[in-house]
């Protein structure tokens, strides 16, 4: 074949792969691992059944307690039903020993667990078409610790609030995420 007559092949084989490769996640539950601070991390998505890749949605990271993983803040959070109806992503990373290093507290080893979670919504981000500017964070306990680490250490700046949910009488807001994460619970 001249190499005129291939090059409208390669621009579209090209195409049609860019379209795909923000649409790797399958709706319900996905399990990956990335590799982070010399070792392989796991984490959880759970992606609402009527995601299809084809337009941007919001992704809530909702991190667990200490003693606890991924898989039990799911069931324990409710974000997976919020997902279900409101159309957003989850994702749900794994303490090392079912613990996050939050600087003073919860972790046995010293691994930069800011630097997983933000790997992990880049990768996330890589995988799936999100909203950048509507990424989440929440946390429970020692997960709670994580939302507050960056503020505590000095390096972000503090963004305006961007939701608020309520769940179990508990009024959670939420704050924006990209490089720099909040919460507070009242």
């Amino acid at each position: 074949m001249p190499a005129r007559a291939s090059l409208p092949l390669a621009l579209c084989v090209l195409l049609l792969a860019g379209a795909t490769a923000n649409a790797a996640f399958a709706p319900g539950d996905n399990l990956r691992s990335l590799e982070s601070g010399g070792l392989t991390r796991t984490y959880r998505v759970h992606v609402p059944p009527g995601y299809d890749g084809s337009s941007p949605v919001p992704l809530v990271v909702d991190i667990h307690g200490l003693g606890s993983n991924a898989a039990q803040q799911e069931g324990i959070s409710g974000m997976k039903g919020m997902s279900d109806a409101h159309g957003f992503l989850v994702a749900y990373p794994d303490g090392l020993d079912n613990a996050f290093n939050a600087g003073t507290c919860c972790s046995a080893t010293d691994q930069d667990d800011v630097a997983f979670i933000r790997m992990m919504v880049a990768t996330v981000e890589g995988e799936a078409v999100i909203d950048a500017s509507r990424v989440y964070v929440t946390g429970l306990s020692n997960g709670g610790a994580m939302v507050r680490i960056e503020r505590l250490t000095g390096h972000a700046r503090r963004r305006p609030l961007r939701r608020s949910l309520t769940h179990s009488g508990l009024r959670l807001a939420i704050f924006f995420l990209r490089d720099e994460w909040f919460a507070k619970a009242s």
